[in-house]
């Protein structure tokens, strides 16, 4: 009659089957991380390659009295902005709030404006580098009317890509400030319509604040363009320690 023996049962096989399952959940997570990290890594990378730049021109480089007027043009000049179809005659001017219809600034002591008289006017500001995105405030009055205005974005080729504007408005009580927004691909210049159709006090619509959105493509940082192939590289290695841990039978 042959014996029996009784042999130990390592611990890794007893009934919790942390054997099979530990091993195989490693796998599972491993590539559910890989994947992740791939798409993290991506993102990150893509975000370095594509930077949104934002200027504003607040006009108070030089802040003025109550109705002191002064050529726009050098201000302009310093964020590389020409001006182009200028109404002859009309003056392209930052004016210290208060005078005329007294405009209040929404970032005090200035704001930006045209001055023809009471005739309609235009003109084209030219940016150095193509925008997606133009941002400004029709400044507020305490109590006045506003002339009719518009304003459009516009391409390289003169194509209109977004305009915005408001009618004639009369009125005796206090007009509020309202910000405009203008988007568009490769936006590089906007001109700006008024007519106060020989009723206001302003010929054309004061402006403040304007707010430049430029797509500009950048070269990401050494720690960016290391960041994707090294978290990989860090991912796939613990992916084949998961495997070597099923093939030798237990932990490493």
């Amino acid at each position: 009659m042959s014996e029996r023996r009784m042999v130990a049962v390592p611990e890794r096989f007893v009934a919790n089957d942390l054997f099979i399952n530990r091993p195989l959940r490693s796998i599972i997570l491993g590539r559910v991380a890989l994947q992740i990290g791939f798409i993290a890594s991506a993102m990150l990378l893509a975000t370095a390659l594509a930077q949104a730049d934002t200027i504003t021109l607040n006009f108070d480089a030089t802040p003025l009295g109550p109705g002191v007027e002064i050529d726009a043009t050098p201000y302009l000049s310093t964020f590389g902005i020409t001006l182009s179809a200028v109404t002859p005659s009309a003056l392209v001017l930052i004016i210290g709030q208060g005078l005329p219809g007294i405009v209040t600034a929404h970032s005090a002591p200035n704001y930006f404006n045209e001055f023809n008289g009471n005739n309609p006017e235009t003109m084209t500001l030219n940016f150095p580098t193509p925008l997606s995105g133009i941002s400004f405030f029709r400044d507020g009055m305490t109590s006045d009317s506003k002339p009719q205005w518009s304003a459009e974005a516009l391409n390289a080729q003169g194509t209109v890509l977004s305009m915005v504007g408001e009618p004639l408005t009369a009125t005796q009580a206090p007009i509020p400030a309202q910000q405009f927004t203008l988007t568009g691909a490769n936006i590089t210049a906007l001109r700006i319509d008024s007519d106060n159709h020989d009723f206001t006090d302003l010929s054309g619509v004061p402006i403040d604040d304007l707010t430049l959105v430029t797509q500009t493509a950048t070269t990401p940082e050494p720690q960016t363009v290391f960041l994707l192939p090294a978290s990989l590289l860090v991912l796939q290695l613990l992916r084949r320690r998961a495997k070597r841990r099923v093939s030798c039978g237990g932990d490493l």
